[in-house]
């Protein structure tokens, strides 16, 4: 654990447990000051992140490039992503497949926001140049 968390009073040390002729290991408590504040994290809704991805995409045309290439390498890698979410869920217990089906249905809206840009690049090419 890192002394920057225990110096913002969200652990402490709770103990040493040596024996079975390993090193020491040192156990780390949660604090009532590190309670609150996963209590006040959990209770605040995630906010609507802008995506690197839509980023790109309207730079493209900005800078005279065409975005068809980025929407089709990152269509690819998408579709690259699922499958191997798709493999790793299979083998994985609940907590993987909980995190495997979150990723995948990202993707998913992803891979269909990627199909309605692409239909769209010639409106974006023109918005961008008025």
């Amino acid at each position: 654990m890192s002394r920057l968390l225990m110096l913002n009073g969200h652990v402490e040390l709770d103990g040493i447990e040596t024996g079975g002729g390993g090193p020491e290991r040192k156990r780390y408590a949660i604090t009532a000051a590190g309670v609150t504040d996963v209590e006040s994290c959990l209770a605040q809704p995630e906010p609507y992140l802008q995506s690197t991805l839509y980023t790109k995409v309207v730079l493209a045309p900005l800078t005279e490039r065409s975005a068809a290439g980025l929407l089709d390498t990152q269509r690819a890698e998408h579709l690259r992503l699922m499958r191997e979410l798709t493999r790793r869920k299979q083998g994985g217990d609940f907590a993987d497949k909980l995190i495997c089906d979150h990723a995948r249905f990202h993707l998913e809206a992803d891979l269909h926001w990627l199909d309605l840009t692409a239909a769209r690049l010639d409106q974006l090419a023109q918005e961008v140049r008025n």
